[in-house]
């Protein structure tokens, strides 16, 4: 029987950066709640600060890797 062992690919990192935003969006919420009562004590460079994640599709080239041929969700 042959055995494969495959990679977790991009699932893992997918995983960590949701549960990074899980963790982060009450404590942004509670800081954009404080700017909006005017109750925000901490730097104003800060204040705004929110939190994206973009996720890309189509990394892979349909031939070979060159500039025209990949990153195709990311163009």
């Amino acid at each position: 029987m042959i055995q494969f062992i495959g990679a977790t690919d991009s699932a893992a990192p997918c995983a960590t950066l949701l549960d990074v935003a899980e963790a982060l969006t009450p404590l942004l919420q509670e800081k954009s709640r404080q700017v909006e009562a005017g109750e925000y004590d901490g730097d104003d460079e800060w204040a705004h600060t929110t939190l994206q994640i973009v996720l890309f599709d189509g990394e892979e080239a349909f031939h070979d890797w060159t500039a025209t041929d990949s990153i195709y969700g990311a163009r």
